[in-house]
């Protein structure tokens, strides 16, 4: 299995805003993200500890992400994106992180609020976000953050759980599905995609050609 670029990119600065991703999702994941994140503070310090102060500034920043919306201050949310680079190779530092934004993905929070989670946790994300992921799949509103997220988890839950939903799945959900296969370079797909060449339906069609030249033989 490939994957087409790094998890761990650079921001392009914190005050470029959320562009919400695009409804249908007829884009794959690699094409529309090829974007390199930098970081606007030079701060290195890592508050997924478990000491009292890492543990109440954790709790206020996911206080702000789960009152975030569309407009809001996306500074204010920042600090996440430098707790993510400092853990870089703290494994215990990224769990602490993907499990907060697990917990606030859960709760009941705004779709900007669910798209930037969605952005995170394919940075972090390991095989503890699929569930939640897969859940918003049955979110017309919300699936192609979840395809998002997914196409970018390394673990093969994240794959296993794209072939799963693939035959569950219709219109432009499983063109999504299609395309981050063919992302994942995952091979085990090859038999459902193979089974949907040649469908009426030409997007869908044209996007299991694609996906299957880019898993290759």
């Amino acid at each position: 299995m490939h994957f087409p670029r790094s998890r761990m990119c650079r921001l392009v600065g914190c005050d470029d805003g959320d562009v919400p991703l695009t409804a249908g999702y007829s884009c794959s994941y690699a094409e529309s993200r090829r974007v390199e994140w930098q970081f606007h503070s030079e701060r290195q310090w890592n508050p997924a500890g478990n000491t009292a102060m890492g543990v109440a500034l954790m709790k206020d920043l996911m206080a702000h992400l789960k009152a975030y919306d569309w407009g809001g201050d996306r500074g204010l949310l920042c600090p996440i994106d430098e707790q993510i680079k400092a853990a870089q190779g703290d494994a215990g530092g990224l769990a602490k992180i993907e499990q907060a934004l697990l917990e606030v993905l859960d709760a009941d929070v705004k779709v900007a609020a669910v798209d930037y989670i969605c952005r995170q946790l394919a940075l972090v994300g390991t095989r503890r976000a699929v569930p939640a992921l897969v859940r918003l799949l049955q979110d017309d509103g919300l699936y192609d953050r979840a395809l998002y997220a997914l196409e970018a988890i390394p673990e093969e839950s994240a794959g296993e759980a794209l072939r799963t939903a693939l035959p569950l799945a219709g219109g432009n959900l499983r063109v999504g599905i299609v395309n981050s296969l063919g992302e994942r370079g995952d091979k085990k797909a090859v038999p459902a995609l193979n089974a949907l060449r040649g469908s009426s339906d030409t997007t869908l069609s044209s996007a299991v050609e694609s996906a299957l030249r880019k898993i290759g033989p």
